[in-house]
């Protein structure tokens, strides 16, 4: 079973690979510190916020949990 730290390290994979630094994908949505927490499994996401970043990057929720 999945838990919330390993998508966000999933999401860190992922944004790692297309180049994009944590101020480009965090910008007008939570701050760097807090999707680099997220990343790194030391903290949690709001549902609302992982679907905005999941957005930015071009990348459907169903699509996201099918890679998870």
């Amino acid at each position: 079973m999945e838990t919330v730290d390993n998508y966000g390290a999933i999401f860190k994979n992922i944004r790692e690979k297309r180049g994009l630094s944590l101020t480009q994908v965090a910008r007008g949505i939570i701050s760097p510190a807090t999707l680099s927490r997220w990343g790194n499994g030391k903290g949690e996401m709001y549902f609302g916020n992982v679907v905005s970043l999941l957005q930015r990057l071009n990348i459907y929720l169903d699509e996201f949990i099918s890679i998870a």
